[in-house]
């Protein structure tokens, strides 16, 4: 599976630069990683397999840095063609949204994981396998030249962590920029916002679309989200103020159904308490594959890659799909969805709100400064947009879909700045 996700980021890549007419140093470009590094952590008698991969950064580094999440997973964790692909569309993400056309958040692509569960693991534990991340990991790390941030399996918790870990040995000022997604209780030294970041953008884009005309404004707006982590769970408590009503509910543990809506603060409340969707009482418990069919008009996948298949495309009433996890989609699904006229907004655009907030705060450490939430959603909300304009632009100049414009957006962008960064 890892394989065919890197493949089919690579193949997006070329079918961009083929329709842009770049040349092939391009797309082989974007195709190659400036470092793959392996790191072996020994705990005691316990060894564990860690990865940092560096993918394309466009602008001088020593200024601005690689940017991308770290993961905990037994899976993915270790698996490096699933953290190339990662690190391919962090750097695409990177160059889709900005203040304006003209300037993209300044960050090279990047991801990086560790080979374990961290549920398995005691808080010490994880605590002791993060510090020996950073002392391994050593100089590869730092605020201008490769920051992490959470992603699958890992939390504010653990960068404040890794930061303070950090900083020990690095005692200067900005230090506190060596990650992002930190947090503001405890002088954690986090952004207001940062944890609403990703499920607040993705509703910023699905606005910025409806404004523009390419999805309708539809009767209902009911959502069946998958996934209620960080990213489902702060898209969920913030689509009522969208007009959106979210009627149906998945993750590891099961799946949650009410046809009147789901009361999603009262249902946050209780997965805080009982770490799980079952056994909340405003909803019922139903098949996934039998709340994909009931009646609704949005699909938001908000949990890992490869998540929505050929089934649930086929299966699924809805007209829109908001990518909120990372590519969940598989090649299958979008075939069905672009046979069924379902439109996607494509997870390189939709989810980048949480690296747009990441560089905020980024911002903020390095010059020393606090930002206020309004603020916050402010910027947020402009780089969405822009981001959103610019894709729907290139898909109807080049009369694609808007995955494919995504590409298109990002790469030619990348394509100018990197054209100029080697002097060619």
């Amino acid at each position: 599976m890892s394989n065919l996700y890197l493949k089919n980021v690579f193949n997006k890549i070329d079918e961009a630069s083929e329709l842009l007419k770049l040349q092939p140093w391009v797309a082989n470009e974007l195709k190659s990683f400036e470092r793959v590094l392996e790191l072996r952590l020994r705990i005691g008698k316990k060894h564990f397999t860690a990865f940092r991969i560096r993918h394309v950064n466009p602008y001088p580094t020593g200024r601005n840095p690689y940017k991308g999440g770290i993961r905990f997973d037994a899976e993915s964790g270790g698996d490096v063609d699933t953290l190339k692909a990662l690190a391919t569309e962090m750097t695409l993400k990177c160059a889709m949204v900005g203040p304006d056309e003209e300037r993209r958040i300044p960050f090279g692509g990047a991801k990086g994981g560790i080979a374990i569960n961290a549920r398995d693991f005691s808080s010490d534990e994880i605590r002791a396998i993060v510090e020996k991340f950073v002392d391994e990991i050593g100089d590869n790390i730092g605020p201008t030249i490769d920051v992490p941030a959470p992603d699958f399996g890992t939390n504010e918790e653990i960068m404040r962590i890794i930061c303070t870990r950090y900083s020990k040995f690095h005692p200067h000022p900005g230090a506190g920029a060596v990650v992002t997604g930190k947090p503001l209780s405890r002088a954690g030294g986090g952004c207001p916002g940062r944890k609403e970041a990703t499920g607040l953008g993705i509703l910023y884009v699905y606005r910025a679309l409806k404004k523009m005309g390419v999805v309708r404004g539809e009767k209902n707006n009911r959502v069946v989200l998958q996934g209620f982590g960080n990213v489902g769970s702060h898209f969920a408590i913030h689509a009522p103020e969208f007009g959106m009503k979210i009627v149906g509910v998945a993750d590891l543990e099961g799946s949650i159904f009410n046809k009147n809506g789901i009361d999603v603060k009262k249902l946050y409340e209780y997965k805080n308490i009982h770490k799980t969707i079952k056994g909340f009482s405003g909803a019922e418990e139903i098949k996934f594959e039998d709340l994909i069919k009931k009646d609704h008009e949005i699909d938001a996948p908000c949990a890992k890659e490869n998540s929505v298949t050929k089934k649930w495309a086929a299966d699924t009433t809805a007209k829109i799909i908001l990518e909120g996890a990372n590519s969940p989609s598989t090649p299958e699904a979008d075939q069905i969805f672009k046979k069924n006229k379902i439109i996607v907004v494509p997870d390189i655009l939709a989810n980048a709100g949480g690296v747009t907030v990441s560089y905020f705060e980024w911002q903020q450490d390095i010059a020393g400064a606090q930002y206020d939430k309004a603020t916050v959603f402010k910027q947020l909300n402009r780089y969405m947009v822009n981001g959103a304009g610019g894709v729907i632009k290139t898909a109807k100049e080049f009369k694609v879909d808007l995955r494919t414009a995504a590409y298109i957006w990002s790469i030619k962008y990348l394509n100018d700045a990197l054209t100029a960064k080697h002097g060619w």
